[in-house]
């Protein structure tokens, strides 16, 4: 995936068309409502959250990736889960947080919850 340059000239409003089946098409929406640009996603991709300058799509395997204004798609890393679950990001788009469950002993799962962000390395946070 490699969209061209996205507006840069005002705040856009981000809008996720998921059907039934078939890939998502991400919407540029003007504070107006009208489309500055759309774009469809990956095959199996999942537009996350939009924060700061980034649209957050997280790719098969739990690959995460940020679509910049500039049309650049950043590898962000992996959420080490595919069933990794509530991507939550700050509102500069900076850091991110997810949970993910251990389930390495069926008797006893537990719950993590990941921190990573710009410059900042994953790591659990708490279990």
């Amino acid at each position: 995936m490699r969209p061209s340059a996205l507006p840069t000239t005002s705040t856009l409003i981000v809008a996720i068309d998921r059907p039934a089946s078939g890939a998502e098409t991400v919407r540029l929406l003007r504070p107006d409502g009208s489309e500055a640009r759309r774009f469809e996603l990956k095959p199996g991709a999942d537009a996350q959250r939009a924060a700061g300058a980034r649209i957050f799509v997280r790719e098969g395997g739990g690959v995460l990736k940020a679509i910049h204004r500039d049309g650049a798609v950043e590898d962000l890393g992996n959420l080490g889960d595919p069933d990794a679950f509530n991507l939550t990001v700050s509102p500069d788009g900076t850091r991110w947080m997810w949970g993910t469950i251990d389930a390495s002993n069926w008797d006893n799962k537990r719950g993590l919850v990941h921190v990573a962000g710009d410059r900042l390395p994953a790591r659990v946070v708490a279990q």
